[in-house]
């Protein structure tokens, strides 16, 4: 399996989450090193010994149920990716000053915090229920804006602005803490069910599904809001993803099996002593890592994965439309037909964004296989700084046209800083040490979300200030990866 986690055989890797799942599966409690070896050499063997035409009986069924998975999680991802960006200004449309920012926030915060926990509820619930589990987490997002929209106007007592804004806030927390046990369950299904001989295949269909959710989730979002209000198309939304969570229930999945060791005499399942383990001695391996000049100076960079998803995610939409309206006054309310205008020509914006991020996937895996990660690293922060120059002079000079190529660096670099974030984390955390690398990635993710919405919305008033603090802190991470390449040791060697 560990031939898997070589970048080679994906057409994207956009996704932090996959690579460490996978190296999450092979970790024994008691023997770190050797966990499921023997699983592997016998799924090995048995590959080996069986007929073309058998093997080809025995992952057809998987492979189906790849595909089921595949179509229900497109669906449910296209419900949040691109209204997640809309939604701040949106609420800035009907006056809910700084909801969406601060939902951002909250999300890609908690989806960095609970990371440290999501292994170990794994390991406690059912695989089936941690699915539809963190399924939901689209839907809520949905439904508490639709709750957003259907109070606009409305003088009933729940609809205080008060409990809007907290209503929202909580449901963006919840939002945030599932979607990411949602990315750390769909690794370990994708990885259970496929065979040794077609675990590529498998995980490169499914995230063929998980690329494309973007560029559907920019057509449904153009579609329905030139064609609905804004309160109903929440509410479709909420009812698309509710459709698919309930198509999850249909998806075979397998039961863990118990692997017996030997420890000190006594027999005891691998289950029970995950159970005991996993949590503690995941902080414990965080603060250790922590106590590492290099993974201090990769945690920065991993940072700019945080940054770049909150920048878009949160601030692009108020730039485009300032592109099409030179701002007076920043509290000037626009009518229903320029509303309509504005969220189409943000819409086609998007649509490009979307595009880029799937070339970035596919130039991602030709840069890291024949360049030094370093040197990937520093081309992919330069592309980084370029996004936003060229996003500045969008703003300076109130061009929409530049915010099309502002979009296709925005789009390019994401999915490849979070590509080298990946491969980062692999070399430089050793083996043993790969569950509480993958929480301390998410946890400076969402670090450097909260850092970008938090002085984003300080500097609201001024976003040329807000554009030179965002090119400041990818210079601190383009210093960091300065310093490891200064550094004696082989960048390429594992720490010891």
């Amino acid at each position: 399996m560990t031939d898997f986690l070589d970048n080679s055989h994906r057409s994207n890797s956009f996704f932090e989450d996959d690579l460490f799942q996978i190296l999450n599966n092979e970790l024994d409690p008691a023997n770190p090193d050797n966990f499921n070896n023997n699983n592997h050499d016998n799924n090995v063997q048995e590959s080996r010994s069986k007929s073309p035409e058998e093997l080809n009986i025995k992952w057809k069924k998987p492979f189906y149920h790849v595909l089921i998975f595949g179509v229900c999680f497109f669906f449910l991802r296209s419900t949040f990716l691109t209204p997640s960006y809309m939604t701040p200004q949106i609420f800035e449309f009907e006056h809910y000053d700084n909801l969406g920012q601060i939902e951002i926030m909250f999300i890609y915060g908690f989806y960095g915090i609970s990371s440290l926990f999501h292994t170990t509820l794994l390991q406690r619930l059912p695989l089936k229920f941690c699915l539809i589990l963190g399924g939901l987490s689209f839907p809520i997002f949905n439904l508490a804006s639709f709750y957003a929209m259907h109070c606009v106007d409305n003088m009933s007592p729940y609809c205080q602005y008060s409990l809007v804004y907290a209503i929202n806030i909580l449901c963006s927390m919840i939002t945030g803490s599932l979607m990411g046990l949602l990315w750390t369950v769909q690794s370990e299904f994708v990885s259970m069910i496929a065979p040794v001989e077609k675990i590529g295949l498998f995980m490169g269909v499914f995230y063929a599904f998980a690329q494309g959710s973007q560029l559907l989730s920019t057509i449904l979002s153009l579609v329905l809001l030139l064609n609905v209000s804004r309160k109903n198309y929440y509410f479709i939304l909420f009812c698309i993803g509710v459709f698919f969570i309930i198509g999850l229930l249909f998806v075979p999945v397998k039961k863990r099996q118990k692997v017996n060791f030997l420890q000190e005499g006594s027999l005891i399942t691998q289950e029970k002593k995950i159970k005991t383990k996993t949590l503690i001695s995941n902080f414990r391996a965080i603060l250790n890592l922590l106590k590492l000049k290099r993974i201090r100076l990769v945690s920065i960079f991993w940072m700019s994965t945080g940054l770049i998803v909150a920048f878009y995610s949160a601030f692009f939409y108020t730039i485009i439309k300032e592109t099409l309206y030179n701002p007076t006054d920043s509290t000037q309310s626009f009518p229903n037909e320029e509303k309509d205008f504005i969220v189409k020509k943000a819409s086609y914006v998007f649509l490009l964004f979307g595009f880029s991020e799937v070339f970035g996937g596919l130039f991602s895996i030709y840069l890291i296989h024949r360049f030094p990660i370093y040197i990937c690293a520093l081309f992919g922060l330069s592309m980084l700084e370029i996004s936003v120059f060229i996003t500045y002079q969008a703003h300076y000079n109130y061009n929409y046209s530049i915010c099309f190529v502002a979009a296709f660096f925005w789009g390019f670099s994401d999915c490849l800083i979070r590509s080298l974030s990946n491969v980062l984390c692999k070399n430089e955390i050793k083996k043993k040490n790969g569950m509480a690398g993958f929480s301390l990635y998410r946890l400076f993710f969402g670090f450097g979300a909260i850092l970008v919405v938090s002085f984003g919305i300080i500097l609201k008033e001024n976003k040329g200030f807000f554009l030179f603090g965002v090119f400041a802190m990818q210079m601190l991470a383009v210093f960091s990866i300065g310093c490891l390449l200064w550094d004696e040791k082989d960048p390429k060697q594992l720490i010891k």
